[in-house]
């Protein structure tokens, strides 16, 4: 390795050498060109524009010279010798136009004067020079030319001038040239002499290395040994085999993954033998003799997991490493569990339910059978939640999820999907028949009592089933099914369920429709607002009347407002008509007589909107509305929902002198907290118990209401007398107020007739001008 390296360097001087001299002959010979260029440049002096523009005044001067002596008596001059020298003029014109010496003209004005006249005295005298033994034409080719004689002298001396100039130049510029050629050929010769000092330094260092080789070998046999110790305390097994699969290094490592010892492993051993000595390996796991097929992933007996690496060697053999995963192995089931898996319940979620039931359509191509999907949804689940608190909402789900369990037979899966929603599959060779059985079974034991942390809870589940094929063999489709189904039996009742049909689909559909028109009918102008009368029963005055929004569809017609409003909370467009409503109403209650009041009612949606309080400020103050003349009804749903926030917007619209009206008094969840809650200026008494007043519970629960809130200060208003009858029982029990067509039907603002302040009016003739 030594000498060939030094063969090597020889070799490198040589080449160095030879580059120098290269250089240097390189320099000798462009000098040598260089003189050579000057020289030619001084042997072609004569030829440049001093030379072209010399001849033109001696040429001149030689035709002149002919002319004057062709008039002399006895000349010997031939005729021919002056058109000869007259040609030779008009070629010097023809070599002055172009080339170096016709840019040299151009240069100044004086020059191309020259120029000009010489061009037009030739072609004045072309047809003179034709006939030169013509005395007069002699005559005129001397007045045409002798005025030449002067500028062509001028001529070729600024001519010399300029060449000389020009060749000061070119020797300047090549005098320049040779001498920074010749510093760079010095140059390089410096450095040729440098690289071969760096050379013989270079050679004085690969001595010192090779002495420092020696060194350093003591020291890789020191290295060697701690390598062996760095490869003992791996946390991976290491071993390395030759191209016959025979051991040649392996680490501790290694052997106790495998639960060998070193007598297990002698020095030579081929590694199948030493693996099949291996306690916690079977025998189809060792035998391979190439590396492309040992297993990647190698599940021990032990339960142990270990990842494997295979790297080919140039001699054939390779380098095996193996990584204990357990722990990654089991995390990553945890994570894909979890995946799958709703945290609460540890049932399955909506990702795992799709891909089962995937799977499962799949296998209806070829098969008869077919199965149920089941939306359960549990009823007044969020009343659970508000009452009791989330931890005992989420005990209560675990509860049912269990039940639920319970109740799947073999095949069948349950999943949560979110808050209190599950789904069921559930196979079935006998539908519907089975899957309605199994529908009352689920609801039967969801609905039984829950012991929860010592208190009994009571809810009820509704159910939406949609059976495959027969009402779709797509997942999604299947879904919604399920969803429409258990839309309809919450709408019915709750607690109770329902199989999917087709017009539910094209109730949904015309529910999206009309929503979409629900979206524009602002903005097209379909909306208006009809007012009904509220009348004073111990007056017979009226003393309010309520806004009612109307929706008059350009296709359809009128629109009940008991569809349009839940649908107008559902697709978010409530607040903006809330918005629209109440500024329309204060705008036409301004015109008014003042002791009228406006009553309008707010939806629980509106609630949720943080700006409520002042948006109805910024509309009292734009439209000039005295604040106690607006009357704002709230429903018990709206204090159901967040009561803390929606107790604070109410104060806030309370402190800026609105009167607030509990709305539908008697059909809540639990109204008389509500009372207590805040102090109502007005309890309205739902229209059920004043249509059946003539039952004892209906009127003494009026009568209670009534009481109840003559005592805290209330007024009372009786919604939906029709007649006589009603309207006597109810003022009879203490009702202040009343409500309803028996009065007046709702009317627009162009159609109110306002009673005179004061005036007593009987009821039968406030249905005609109410």
């Amino acid at each position: 390795m030594v000498r060939e390296r030094l063969n090597t360097l020889s070799a490198v001087k040589l080449a160095l050498l030879v580059v120098i001299a290269v250089f240097a002959a390189s320099a000798v010979y462009t000098s040598l060109v260089i003189e050579q260029r000057q020289t030619a440049l001084r042997n072609t002096d004569r030829y440049n524009i001093a030379l072209l523009a010399s001849q033109g005044p001696a040429e001149l001067a030689r035709f002149l010279e002919r002319v004057s002596s062709s008039t002399w008596s006895g000349s010997d001059v031939d005729t021919d010798e002056i058109g000869l020298r007259f040609d030779i003029l008009v070629n010097r014109l023809g070599l002055w136009r172009d080339g170096e010496f016709g840019a040299f003209a151009d240069a100044t004005p004086e020059r191309r004067e020259t120029l000009r006249l010489f061009e037009e005295a030739i072609a004045a005298g072309e047809s003179l020079a034709a006939s030169p033994g013509d005395i007069g034409a002699r005559a005129t080719l001397r007045r045409l030319f002798v005025p030449l004689e002067d500028r062509f002298a001028r001529l070729a001396a600024e001519a010399h001038l300029v060449s000389a100039e020009q060749a000061s130049r070119d020797k300047s510029e090549l005098l320049g040239l040779h001498e920074i050629f010749t510093w760079l050929a010095i140059g390089l010769i410096c450095c040729g002499i440098a690289l071969l000092g760096l050379v013989l330094w270079h050679n004085r260092l690969l001595s010192k290395t090779h002495s420092r080789l020696h060194e350093l070998t003591g020291d890789l046999r020191h290295a060697s040994g701690q390598l062996n110790a760095a490869m003992d305390n791996m946390s991976q097994g290491l071993c390395m085999v030759d191209a016959e699969i025979r051991l040649t290094v392996f680490n501790r490592r290694f052997l106790s993954l495998f639960g060998l010892s070193r007598a297990d492993a002698p020095p030579g051993a081929a590694l199948p033998e030493v693996l099949a000595r291996s306690p916690f390996l079977r025998a189809d796991q060792v035998g391979l003799q190439s590396s492309a097929l040992w297993p990647s992933l190698l599940s021990l007996e032990n339960g142990v997991v270990l990842a494997a690496t295979y790297r080919p060697l140039p001699d054939g053999g390779f380098v095996a490493t193996y990584e204990d995963i357990t722990d990654r192995r089991q995390a990553e089931a945890k994570i894909a569990h979890m995946a799958h898996h709703d945290a609460l319940t540890e049932l399955p979620n909506r990702a795992l339910f799709l891909e089962r039931l995937d799977a499962v359509l799949a296998g209806l191509e070829d098969s008869e059978r077919s199965f149920a999907v089941l939306s359960l949804d549990l009823d007044r689940f969020k009343e659970v939640n508000d009452s009791l608190g989330h931890m005992v909402g989420d005990q209560l789900l675990c509860a049912v999820a269990r039940r639920l369990l319970e109740c799947i037979r073999p095949g069948g899966m349950v999943a949560r999907f979110g808050g209190d929603e599950f789904l069921i599959l559930q196979p079935s060779e006998n539908q519907p028949r089975d899957s309605e059985a199994f529908a009352r079974k689920v609801i039967e034991v969801v609905s039984a009592p829950y012991d929860i942390d010592g208190r009994e809870i009571l809810t009820a589940a509704s159910i939406g089933v949609s059976v495959a094929p027969f009402d779709g063999v797509d997942s999604h489709q299947l879904l919604k099914n399920a969803d429409l189904a258990l839309y309809r039996a919450k709408g019915e009742g709750r607690g109770t369920y329902r199989f999917f049909a087709p017009e539910m689909d094209a109730a949904l559909q015309a529910r999206r429709s009309l929503g979409q028109d629900l979206r524009h009918a602002l903005a097209h102008n379909e909306l208006d607002i009809h007012y009904q009368p509220i009348i004073n029963l111990r007056t017979n005055e009226i003393a309010g009347y309520e806004a009612l929004l109307r929706w008059t569809h350009p296709q359809r017609g009128p629109v009940s407002p008991g569809i349009f409003i839940p649908l107008a909370e559902e697709i978010g467009v409530i607040s903006e008509l809330g918005k629209w409503v109440l500024r329309r109403a204060c705008e036409e209650a301004a015109r008014w007589p003042e002791h009228i009041r406006l009553a309008l009612n707010l939806s629980p949606v509106q609630f949720r909107s943080r700006d409520l309080a002042p948006t109805v400020a910024a509309i009292l103050a734009a439209t000039e509305l005295p604040p106690h003349r607006l009357e704002l009804e709230i429903t018990e749903t709206v204090l159901l929902d967040e009561n803390d926030s929606t107790l604070a917007i109410l104060h806030q619209l309370r402190a800026m002198g609105t009167r607030i009206a509990l709305d539908d008094f008697g059909t809540g969840f639990s109204s008389l907290s509500y009372l207590r809650a805040f102090p109502f200026d007005k309890i309205k008494i739902d229209r059920s118990f004043v249509r059946d007043s003539e039952r004892p519970d209906c009127i003494a629960i009026i009568r209670s209401v009534a009481s109840l809130a003559a005592n805290l200060h209330m007024a009372t208003t009786a919604e939906g007398i029709e007649t006589a009858e009603q309207l006597d029982r109810v003022r009879k029990v203490g009702c202040t107020e009343g409500q309803g067509y028996f009065f007046a039907r709702p009317k627009p603002a162009h159609e109110l007739v306002h009673s005179p302040a004061g005036q007593k009016t009987e009821p039968r003739r406030l249905r005609l001008v109410g």
